[in-house]
């Protein structure tokens, strides 16, 4: 005879070890939250402990902030993403407040100024003192799955002790974003920051990369900047499913596109100090083949946002021939739903077809003269997003001949054009049916919003900032 199974045990009768383990495995706050709601046991492990160390965001500066993470390692280890943005230009109403960029600071710590003589630090012995107080908490930090240093205004050579805490800390970082800039300020050696960039990636197993590195004008680049980056990327990261890179290294971008192999890549962004100018044609041909065979390797990417003026077509030389292999970058990229980049004088018409991007639904391109490729974008039935349409509508009949054209297509929804003699966003207006009824409107700040229509965001870099 089977003995009757036991009831299960009421979650207040588990041991606290067993409910803190539960709480530790959820990442995401609203997770936690709704663990909370869910029993009456759970909201005083969750909201004090948990709940408000799962994400920061906040200028490096927050010296006091460090310093009392540095002295809680419990509370540091359960901070999972930690976002490094400056707050000044905010602050100083130098720059208007955007909810997405919105500081998170734990409640029992929101209370602590951000002391803004630290960010107008002249000779660095401030921002050294931040930055090694930053360092000593992130060494506690060992649960951290994202990090993010975005531009700041100044760079230090102690900024290094914060990169290699995050490595000695051990945590699992899957994402990474790093906005390097050289401004050479307060007499920061360039050898120095040389030195740095080439000592801080040491990471692997990364799922999302934003990498920029980039100098004050007049300062020449650092020489081999992306070559550990590049190395770092093949070698030891395997699963990148979204990747930016940004940087100044013709060897290493080179290495990148004929060594890298990232089967999971679905979003990628070239910036454009990546992407090289080439005057001579050989070379340029020879970028060609080997963009051409990246992509042909990588064909998932959804997203792609190319932001060189040379990307598409970088021969850069009027007189040359175009060549057959230069024009067809993106014929193997069949599942591009996304798409940012210039178009180069000369570049057939003939590579926007339906049959070389059979779901592509937002196009960003950048010619004087949009013509030549209209009867190619009609083909592009999935289309809902179109940048680069410069004729005026307002005043002229020959725009509205064309924006009337477009609109056949079924699911346009948004295209920019030249209104009251700016480049603006407009909404086609459409019936039940689907059929544009004839009239538009400047797309609502709303809309603009709900939308992303910032198309230099489309390659997805931006979310590793905000997402």
């Amino acid at each position: 005879m089977t003995a009757p199974s036991r009831p299960p045990l009421p979650m207040d009768k588990h041991p606290f070890e067993v409910l803190e383990h539960i709480v530790a495995e959820l990442d995401r706050p609203k997770d936690l939250l709704a663990l909370a709601l869910s029993s009456r046991t759970f909201p005083d492990i969750i909201i004090p402990h948990y709940i408000e160390f799962r994400d920061i965001r906040c200028d490096p500066h927050r010296t006091t902030l460090w310093n009392s993470l540095a002295a809680r390692p419990h509370l540091a280890a359960r901070i999972r993403r930690l976002e490094l943005i400056p707050e000044y230009a905010e602050a100083a109403g130098l720059r208007p407040p955007n909810i997405k960029r919105k500081p998170i600071i734990p409640g029992q710590f929101a209370d602590m100024p951000l002391n803004q003589s630290e960010l107008r630090d002249v000779d660095g012995k401030k921002t050294d003192e931040c930055f090694l107080a930053l360092a000593a908490a992130v060494k506690e930090m060992c649960g951290l799955v994202r990090f993010r240093w975005e531009r700041n205004h100044t760079c230090s050579p102690t900024l290094g002790s914060v990169f290699a805490s995050l490595i000695e800390s051990g945590a699992p970082i899957k994402e990474l974003g790093a906005d390097l800039f050289d401004d050479n300020h307060g007499g920061w050696p360039r050898r120095l920051f040389g030195k740095f960039i080439n000592e801080i990636w040491c990471f692997s197993n990364l799922t999302k990369v934003s990498v920029e590195v980039g100098q004050k004008d007049g300062l020449a680049p650092i020489p081999e900047q992306g070559r550990k980056i590049t190395q770092m990327l093949i070698a030891r990261c395997p699963s990148i499913q979204e990747l930016n890179i940004n940087f100044c290294d013709r060897p290493a971008f080179d290495e990148l596109l004929e060594d890298g192999h990232w089967p999971m890549l679905t979003r990628l962004t070239i910036g454009e100090r990546a992407i090289p100018y080439y005057n001579n044609y050989i070379h340029a041909t020879m970028y060609s083949v080997r963009m051409r065979h990246f992509l042909k390797r990588h064909d998932n990417i959804e997203c792609l946002c190319l932001k060189g003026k040379d990307a598409l077509w970088p021969g850069a030389l009027q007189e040359a021939p175009m060549d057959a292999d230069c024009e067809v970058l993106l014929l193997e990229t069949k599942m591009l739903r996304s798409c940012v980049a210039q178009i180069q004088h000369g570049f057939s018409p003939g590579l926007i077809k339906h049959k070389h991007l059979p779901k592509l639904e937002r196009l960003s391109i950048t010619v004087s003269d949009i013509t030549p490729y209209v009867d190619g974008i009609l083909e592009l039935t999935h289309l809902t997003h179109l940048e680069g349409v410069h004729e005026i509508i307002d005043t002229h009949s020959q725009g509205l001949a064309l924006l009337e054209k477009l609109a056949i297509l079924p699911k346009l929804t948004y295209i920019k054009v030249t209104v009251n003699g700016q480049f603006r966003w407009v909404t086609l207006e459409r019936d039940q049916g689907g059929h544009y009824t004839g009239v538009w409107h400047v797309t609502r700040k709303t809309e603009v919003r709900g939308e992303n229509l910032r198309s230099t965001e489309w390659g997805g870099y931006r979310r590793l900032l905000f997402d």
